[in-house]
């Protein structure tokens, strides 16, 4: 590891270094984004961006090397070099569903064989690298370092018990990443799994980081946390799954990112423990989201659609239900109505709201803020739970109070022209109407 106050002025350091190879590491606490390597003068540059930060001696021949840089930790970057062997097509593996594990080097390249233990026939190294009938298991690396595999690679199982980023093209059955590990997948780089696919245990949680590449997920992705301590991140790149489950999680969707899943969206943890989606210029589109007690933040230009919104079984219907959060104040960008919330499939939900479609019918607690709200399907507060609209009632729908539940309606005069009603339903009804939902 070296800090940048073992630097001289001029950003050199000055020990030279030595014997570097692929199952080394070195750990730069700053931020590094690229490297060049000058073959006259054995001189690795760290660079960010365009700008040099660090300058490091290398003895021996590194000439035709690749150097890496991965950001494992807040201010802190490996710096490694990559092996060779890439193949452009899967290795076949066996025929027997034999057992291997990532042998010693922090980096290399999947397609070749002696990078990996093939632990059912006692082999180290492997014979042949492992392929789609294989299981696979890449455990931790040493001192805390990230593996990089590159490569074209097929297992029936994937298991990740160390942090690892797959830097090429993937497919698997199944993945499963350990608790507080963390699968990274950049520009470029693509991982499809046929069948589930976990990230850590309830109250534990793996972590998902798609810096530009691609994950997609046949079956149901489960994405445990352990609250805003192990956030999943889906920066720049597409995520893609059948159905989803979280479990107390906080999943970022930054960078133009998208996301669809396809059918159900449910969270295990239930009222006591919520889970978060902050959605910054990105889109989030999901078949039917299944509420507890989670939220969802759009802001900064985002694009949410969720075909249906039902109210789970582990609601607390006095306190607790969905939050869903528009370019509203809350969300750091008060006044700046470019996101929008879609609840069904019409499309085109205008910005700065949190639109009903017609012939949609939602039954819900919790609140809605937005600057904007247009109901023109059918929006019901649960019987005997709360729901509170803040902003700008708007559209041609109904608002329905069940039985012993309460509406409050604030933040906003209602839009000019709306024909919106509200119909108490039931008996025990109340509607508290705030100063600041009378026009002037």
């Amino acid at each position: 590891t070296i800090a940048s106050s073992a630097l001289d002025g001029s950003h050199n350091f000055i020990p030279a270094v030595s014997g570097f190879d692929a199952s080394d590491v070195i750990d730069f606490q700053g931020t590094v984004t690229g490297t060049s390597y000058d073959d006259g003068s054995g001189i690795l540059t760290l660079l960010d961006g365009s700008t040099a930060v660090a300058h490091l001696t290398l003895s021996g021949n590194y000439a035709g090397a690749t150097f890496y840089t991965v950001a494992v930790s807040p201010g802190v970057t490996q710096i490694g070099m990559l092996g060779t062997g890439d193949t452009g097509t899967a290795p076949s593996g066996t025929i027997s569903a034999d057992q291997y594990v990532w042998g010693s080097s922090i980096a290399g390249s999947w397609d070749v064989a002696s990078n990996w233990n093939d632990t059912t026939a006692g082999l180290n190294p492997a014979n042949v690298a492992p392929g789609s009938h294989d299981g696979v298991t890449i455990d931790a690396a040493g001192g805390g370092a990230t593996h990089v595999i590159t490569g074209t690679g097929a297992s029936a199982s994937l298991t990740i018990d160390g942090s690892t980023v797959l830097a090429g093209q993937f497919t698997t059955g199944t993945l499963a990443v350990a608790n507080n590990e963390t699968l990274q997948l950049n520009a470029g780089d693509a991982l499809t799994v046929t069948g589930d696919a976990s990230f850590g245990a309830a109250f534990g949680g793996g972590i998902l980081n798609t810096l530009g590449g691609t994950l997609t997920v046949d079956g149901n992705l489960f994405l445990g946390g352990d609250g805003p301590a192990t956030s999943d991140t889906i920066s720049g790149g597409t995520l893609t799954a059948g159905s989803l489950t979280t479990n107390w999680s906080y999943i970022d969707i930054i960078g133009g990112a998208t996301v669809s899943i396809t059918g159900n969206v449910t969270d295990e943890a239930g009222y006591f423990a919520s889970s978060v989606y902050a959605i910054s210029g990105s889109a989030f589109t999901v078949g039917t989201f299944v509420s507890n007690n989670e939220t969802i933040n759009a802001y900064n230009g985002s694009h949410v659609q969720l075909a249906g919104l039902a109210l789970g079984t582990n609601s607390n219907l006095a306190s607790d239900g969905i939050t869903l959060e528009v370019d509203t104040s809350i969300t750091g960008f008060p006044g700046a109505s470019t996101s929008s919330l879609e609840i069904g499939t019409v499309g085109n939900a205008a910005a700065g709201s949190i639109t009903i479609d017609t012939g949609v019918t939602v039954t819900e607690v919790g609140s809605f803020s937005a600057p904007s709200i247009i109901d023109d399907g059918t929006l019901a507060v649960a019987a005997n739970g709360a729901l509170t609209l803040n902003g700008s009632l708007g559209g041609g729908g109904q608002i329905e109070i069940g039985s012993g539940g309460h509406l409050t309606v604030e933040g906003a005069a209602g839009a000019v022209g709306s024909t919106a009603t509200i119909a108490f339903e039931g008996t025990g009804d109340t509607l508290t109407i705030a100063s600041s939902a009378l026009d002037g």
